[in-house]
């Protein structure tokens, strides 16, 4: 399920909660920005504490024994050997370097993720997939619609940490709206061990909605 709130919303929300609805006193600049620092905090507590909520899926060929990482890779889950289905286990750097100075084809398929790149202890003989986590949303205006599949009440994290970051500016006392947030942390780290459960949908929501605990 896709969100059908936009970033705009989410701040409008947060500046409500300051009473800051009618100032000018935050900047769009600086709100999208805002928007955008909660969405990434949310996303990678989700990231955390949920291996399956954001799960992409890429693959390496066998042209050569390092390659790139896709553009979007925040961690990496689990590579696998297509042609069985086996995983493919990490070694440490030292091991990699001893196992790369003298590769052999018959040699057991390792890796090792550095950078932006992942090196296997050999070219692959057969395509490698990686399940893995990429990075979070990034809105580009405060008009586009925030996707990510979350139960409703759970935006209220991204609320919270806005609401705290404008009182902050404003040099007002933001402690309130920091609780509120691990508050909201908490809750969704509570629901890990129940995610088959059957969730709130994130559609045709009040405003209000977002802000309950």
């Amino acid at each position: 399920m896709s969100s059908t709130v936009t970033g705009q919303e989410i701040l409008d929300m947060a500046l409500a909660q300051a009473e800051m609805s009618d100032s000018d006193f935050v900047k769009p600049k600086a709100g999208l920005a805002w928007v955008n620092q909660a969405l990434a905090e949310l996303h990678d507590l989700l990231v955390d504490v949920f291996e399956d909520f954001f799960l992409a899926r890429h693959e390496f060929d066998t042209s050569q024994d390092d390659q790139l990482l896709p553009n979007d890779f925040l961690k990496s889950y689990r590579l696998f050997d297509t042609s069985d289905g086996e995983p493919i286990s990490k070694l440490m750097l030292s091991k990699l370097l001893s196992l790369r100075a003298s590769p052999s084809s018959t040699d057991e398929l390792r890796y090792r993720i550095m950078g932006t790149r992942v090196i296997f202890t050999r070219t692959p003989t057969t395509v490698v997939e990686m399940w893995y986590a990429p990075q979070a949303q990034r809105l580009a205006d405060l008009g586009e619609a925030i996707r990510i599949p979350v139960p409703v009440s759970w935006l209220g994290f991204m609320v919270s940490d806005i609401t705290a970051r404008a009182l902050a500016q404003e040099e007002s006392s933001f402690v309130f709206y920091e609780g509120r947030k691990m508050q909201f942390a908490e809750r969704i780290r509570n629901t890990a061990a129940d995610r088959d459960l059957e969730s709130e949908p994130i559609e045709d929501v009040e405003p209000a909605d977002f802000l309950e605990l």
